[in-house]
């Protein structure tokens, strides 16, 4: 599955997953290198602007290299975003994104 593909695909399954109490938009991030990939982000509600950006391109990586299903990658994403995850997790989950 191509990436462009692969997005619509992944946001329609994570947003069948919170339902329509959330707010879920994908767009592009500029780092201050330069860097530009596309920013995954969770809002709960309409108040809230801080959230943690997931790197959707990390996310289509993995999906490539460890041959997971869609809906593996929307678990994964979603442990990490509702706080299902210690610090042992995050630093597991995030090393496994850029591998």
């Amino acid at each position: 599955m191509r990436y462009e593909e692969f997005k619509e695909t992944f946001l329609e399954e994570i947003q069948k997953y919170y339902g329509e109490s959330v707010e879920i938009v994908i767009k592009p991030v500029l780092k201050n290198n330069s860097y530009c990939y596309d920013g995954l982000y969770i809002f709960n509600n309409i108040d809230e602007r801080i959230v943690p950006i997931i790197n959707m391109n990390h996310i289509y990586e993995k999906y490539i290299n460890e041959k997971l299903e869609i809906e593996q990658c929307v678990e994964q994403v979603c442990q990490y975003r509702d706080g299902e995850n210690s610090n042992e997790y995050m630093a597991e989950f995030i090393s496994k994104l850029r591998k």
